[in-house]
This record gives structure tokens, C-alpha cells and sequence, in this order.
């Protein structure tokens, strides 16, 4: 018995066809997940009782991640599904991208860091955009936080990219309220 996936892959006898049919299946793909994202920011904001714009802001921080989570795995399914339909092995494919992954995972140990501790400070809610703090005896005004990086703008309007992991003591000089 044919699966509905199938029986509407034989619809499209050409490869270009199944191809564009991924591709167009991949963009639903992620506007469905951003929905979703979206629906489920949406309900935290209105969950939260005590909403502030600080909230607002650690809310749309967690949508852009999760937008961009989405967008990753999407790409990366429709990838491989577009090399099978050109007759690449992609068994082959993917044991090599675990092998790789394991390998890659010890070097990357600084980005895993980097973005758990930018969890913790998203979590803890230590900073947010607008803040004048200091990290790592660097005072500014956070102009962008994200899971990895966090990005001051100091006073003679230098921008420093600070990596999340790097960050052991944070002072918050002065909490925007707005």
C-alpha cells in the first residue's frame, strides 16, 4: 500500500519536479513552525500578568532563536531530501555528518559554552537590550543579546562583541524600564 507521501511524489514524474515540490514543502515547512513560534511567544506574552517591555524584549529575543532554529533544520531536511532525488547515497551522507558532528563537537565546545550561558542570562534575566552594564570590564549600553553573543555599544560608540561564555561577572549600572 503506497504512502500518501509517495503516491504524491509519483504525481511529478521528473526530478526537477519532486525537487521544486521539496522546496515548496520546505518554505511551508518553516512558515508553519514560525507560525507556531509565533503563536507560542504570543501565548507566553499573554500568560505573563505582569508584562513589561523587558519581557517584550527577552520574548522577541526568544522568537528570533527559535526562527532561526527553524530555518536551520528545515534547510537541512530538505537538503538531504533533494540529494536523494538527485540519486546521492545520503545514508552514506549522513553516517559521515555523525562522524563529523562528534568530531566537530569537541571543537566546538567554545559555541555549545557560548550558548548555554547565553540561555542562563536569557533564563535569569541578568540583562536585556537597553541595559548599561559592564562585561569583563568593558562598560556600554547592550545594543543586541543573543544565545551567543552579547553586543555593547560604548561610549565613543565602539561596538564590542562579547561571547556569552566569556562573561563571569555582569554589572548592571543602569536596567532600562521601558
Amino acid at each position: 500500500m503506497p504512502s500518501l507521501f509517495t503516491s504524491i511524489f509519483s504525481c511529478f514524474p521528473s526530478v526537477w519536479g519532486r525537487i521544486g515540490l521539496i522546496a515548496v514543502a520546505a518554505i511551508a515547512g518553516y512558515f508553519v513552525l514560525t507560525f507556531f513560534a509565533t503563536r507560542f511567544v504570543i501565548h507566553l506574552h499573554e500568560a505573563d500578568a505582569k508584562r513589561t517591555k523587558k519581557t517584550d524584549r527577552r520574548l522577541v529575543t526568544l522568537a528570533r532563536s527559535i526562527r532561526g532554529s527553524s530555518a536551520g533544520i528545515v534547510i537541512v531536511i530538505a537538503g538531504i531530501m533533494i540529494l536523494h532525488e538527485l540519486q546521492i547515497d545520503t545514508s552514506a551522507l549522513i553516517t559521515s555528518a555523525g562522524v563529523m558532528g562528534f568530531a566537530i563537537s569537541f571543537g566546538a565546545q567554545t559555541l555549545i559554552k557560548d550558548i548555554i550561558a547565553g540561555l542562563f542570562i536569557f533564563l535569569e534575566d541578568q540583562y536585556s537590550e537597553g541595559d548599561d552594564v559592564i562585561l569583563e570590564g568593558i562598560s556600554g549600553k547592550v545594543a543586541d543579546l543573543s544565545l551567543r553573543k552579547t553586543i555593547l555599544v560604548d561610549k565613543e560608540k565602539r561596538t564590542h562583541h562579547i561571547p556569552n561564555g566569556t562573561i563571569k561577572i555582569v554589572t548592571v549600572t543602569k536596567q532600562r524600564t521601558s
